[in-house]
């Protein structure tokens, strides 16, 4: 029997359901566009494939590891039920962003470009858009050990909690119109193009559904120049 540490936060995970293929597409080219602060893992995997749950476990010990570093998780999930995924990802309780492949099609463009034939599949997007395939979670953790130190260091100051769960980057200095003295102990942040609410969640430590509840949100759609309400961690 296949046992998976999933932690307690596992019931209260909520899908970002903001990140999709188009936005997707997106931004991995702007890695080839332009030199970036921050690098991906990007994990091409399916609930049903066995040999991906068997590394699930691994995977995210390295995530929470690097949670407070410049690396972005995103996880590729070729499932053919939706539901069926979305049951899975709240049983697995994964803490990274997840995007769902609801078109063939979509999935060959990407085996194109994410050279596999396989699952799990894992690669390690760097920062000037080269793509590396890795052949397990242990290999992927060698491997960030040396690219977060070519990174910058306002990006890798960050220190992590001791539960081992993700205390994010602290955010910069918001301008004085930022703050919201009507709510004490709260602070506001204006939505710039790109951000989504599992975004805001990296930078805060706010959690998905947290951020909807206080901003009284009916979907996980985002607007730039929306401003939203955060409480400040203690």
């Amino acid at each position: 029997m296949l046992l998976l540490a999933c932690g307690p936060l596992a019931a209260q995970f909520s899908s970002d359901t903001t990140l999709h293929f188009p936005e997707f597409l997106r931004q991995c080219q702007e890695f080839s566009r332009q030199p970036q602060e921050e690098v991906w893992v990007v994990h091409f995997w399916a609930s049903s494939n066995s040999a991906s749950l068997y590394t699930l476990s691994a995977l995210k010990a390295v995530q929470m590891e690097f949670a407070a570093r410049p690396v972005r998780f995103v996880g590729v999930g070729v499932d053919k039920s939706r539901p069926v995924w979305e049951a899975r990802l709240i049983e697995l309780g994964l803490p990274w962003e997840q995007l769902w492949l609801p078109r063939e099609a979509d999935y060959e463009f990407l085996r194109r470009a994410f050279k596999h034939n396989s699952l799990p599949a894992l690669f390690l997007v760097h920062t000037d858009g080269q793509i590396q395939r890795l052949a397990d979670p242990a290999e992927l953790r060698s491997e960030l050990l040396y690219v977060v130190q070519t990174l910058p260091a306002r990006a890798r100051a960050a220190s992590r909690d001791p539960s081992g769960w993700e205390n994010p980057v602290p955010a910069p200095a918001e301008p004085a119109a930022q703050t919201s003295s009507s709510y004490p102990g709260w602070q506001t942040h204006t939505v710039q193009p790109g951000e989504t609410l599992f975004s805001l969640y990296r930078r805060y430590g706010v959690k998905v559904d947290q951020l909807k509840a206080a901003n009284s949100l009916k979907s996980d759609a985002l607007k730039p120049g929306q401003v939203l309400k955060i409480k400040r961690l203690q």
